[in-house]
């Protein structure tokens, strides 16, 4: 009878597990030094070993010729439980094993003493799913254990586990599997199958199982099945019904063209050949999370595990970081709408269209404005100055003077009311740029500002970001509460339901170039910490419905 390769390949011992060497070693430690603790909490994602590395400490301590802390697998206790047939270690599922009464039953029979093997151990799987009975009967239990016991609990959710229980075990988390590691496992395994794969094919599965060695093994067993010989890249992107990068990257360039038509074709033809829809949507946001990374990140390829990096990186150069940001948001919030929808394809297309026709975001607009405006280098505008100064009359630089604001409030309004501007194509009016002697000889006394502690004028703050040309922080600290002193630090608060905003602003770049605008304007070092505030009104109300109903009966979004 076929054994699925997850079956067949599970660690037999503390060294085949792979990763998770913080937790082998301390394991591993305890056994040779007969210091095994009475309650273990294994808790991480799923497919990560908790339930392996539960089952492989059961037969350690109780292997009759353990070897350096790992059970042998050839002694009759070992084979026992390696079969199945051994009483004394018992593998509950909390899932459906969940009321006071089985945790009774449960209760009743560690009171006897071990008949096979020298310790009892108990492993209860999926714990988080217990009845608050069941945890209350589980706790008496806990509390005073006999000598022989040994209760091994795993979960994918220790929050919903009540601290009464976390308290009295040893708590070890297992962290996602990195891609490299998937990727070696996956080919030792291949090895022994004697099977033959595209080296793409790797890629491909590590990074659909998203840090879980079991969802990669049962992948490469669905290949395997499905191709007894060679697997191709074309196969293995077919029978785990996939997406192939070439088709990711055209919907990209779609968007990026403000192709719609190609858009609309591309999707229906993934829909044609059955793509799921929520599949895709998934693959087309992890896709642009990718363009992020090249994008954002000094050297992606120790994150980004994918077969052409260049390419990842020669389309990121292309687009704006406001216009991925705006993307991923839009296909986020479809993701949304398309949970509750019975025509999921809409959504989909209706999304793509609009970032499309819909334009930059007000972030990626101001982004690319304060690009251009970056060129206007301050060396470039004394030496306009300079060649204009003498040749003009008062008459003409107030004049010039007025079509700059009016040229301003122009380009602030159009940015405001989202109408495209073709900014290659702006012309800026001769002379524009010079000073009113007005202007020239306005003396600046801001020291008075910044002479004792307490609320900051944000709006002046706001302004010096302008006259700086930082329009998109400007635009990020109009959302702040609230902006104080003390002593050196200027703090500026943002409500949480600002959070985006809050994202986009607290970055080392920024805090620098407030920091540099303060020393410059106040001649004083000042440091900026901007901070994320609860909405207080918000949590009064929580708390009351809390008080009302229960927290038990209340979900928080």
């Amino acid at each position: 009878m076929y054994q699925a390769l997850y079956r067949k390949y599970r660690s037999k011992n503390f060294d085949e597990i792979v990763g998770q060497d913080h937790i082998k070693n301390a394991i591993k430690h305890q056994v040779k030094n007969k210091e095994v603790s009475h309650a273990y909490l294994f808790s991480g994602t799923r497919g990560t070993g908790k339930t392996s590395m539960a089952k492989i400490l059961s037969r350690a301590v109780n292997c009759l010729h353990p070897v350096d802390g790992n059970p042998c697998n050839e002694c009759e206790v070992c084979k026992s439980i390696l079969n199945g047939t051994n009483l004394d270690v018992v593998e509950m599922d909390a899932a459906s094993n969940n009321g006071v009464d089985d945790i009774r039953e449960l209760k009743e029979k560690v009171v006897y003493p071990p008949s096979q093997s020298k310790y009892k151990v108990y492993i209860i799987d999926e714990v988080h799913m217990l009845s608050k009975g069941a945890f209350n009967a589980l706790l008496k239990v806990l509390e005073e254990p006999p000598e022989y016991l040994i209760f091994i609990l795993a979960t994918t959710e220790p929050e919903r586990v009540p601290q009464t229980i976390l308290s009295r075990t040893q708590r070890y988390n297992f962290v996602r599997i990195s891609i490299p590691k998937i990727i070696e496992n996956l080919k030792d395994i291949l090895q022994k199958e004697n099977k033959q794969i595209d080296e793409r094919v790797y890629t491909i599965i590590a990074n659909a199982a998203d840090g879980s060695m079991r969802d990669a093994v049962s992948l490469l067993d669905r290949l395997v099945a499905s191709s007894p010989d060679y697997i191709s890249y074309e196969d293995a992107i077919s029978i785990l019904g996939m997406t192939t990068e070439d088709n990711l990257f055209a919907l990209a360039r779609g968007i990026l063209n403000r192709d719609s038509d190609k858009i609309i074709k591309q999707v229906a033809k993934l829909s044609d050949e059955g793509r799921d829809l929520n599949v895709l949507l998934d693959e087309i946001i992890t896709f642009f999370r990718r363009i992020l990374i090249a994008k954002e990140v000094k050297d992606p390829k120790e994150i980004l595990w994918v077969s052409d990096l260049e390419s990842y990186l020669n389309l990121a150069s292309e687009f704006s970081l406001g216009f991925i940001i705006e993307i991923i948001n839009s296909l986020n919030t479809a993701k949304e709408k398309s949970k509750f929808a019975t025509n999921k394809r809409i959504i989909l297309e209706l999304s793509l269209i609009e970032l499309c026709n819909g334009g930059d975001s007000l972030l990626s607009r101001l982004e690319n404005l304060e690009n251009k405006i970056k060129f206007l280098s301050s060396k470039d505008l004394k030496k306009v100055q300079s060649a204009n100064f003498e040749a003009q009359t008062e008459n003409q630089k107030k004049s010039y003077d007025k079509s700059y604001e009016d040229y301003l409030d122009s380009m602030a309004e159009d940015s405001f009311q989202g109408q495209e501007e073709d900014f290659d194509e702006i012309s800026v009016p001769e002379g524009m740029f010079i000073e009113s002697e007005e202007n020239l000889k306005e003396e600046k006394n801001q020291e008075e500002v910044l002479t004792q502690d307490g609320d900051f004028d944000l709006d002046k703050l706001i302004s010096l970001a302008l006259e700086n040309n930082l329009l998109i922080m400007s635009i990020n600290l109009k959302e702040a509460s609230s902006c104080y002193l003390d002593k050196d630090r200027l703090t500026i608060d943002f409500m949480e339901e600002k959070n985006l905003q809050y994202d986009l602003i607290n970055r080392e770049d920024n805090i620098k170039a407030i920091e540099k605008i303060l020393k410059k304007e106040f001649n004083r070092d000042i440091n900026i910490k901007f901070q994320l505030k609860k909405n207080i009104e918000k949590e009064k109300a929580i708390d009351k419905l809390y008080d009302l109903f229960g927290k038990e009966n209340i979900e928080r979004n």
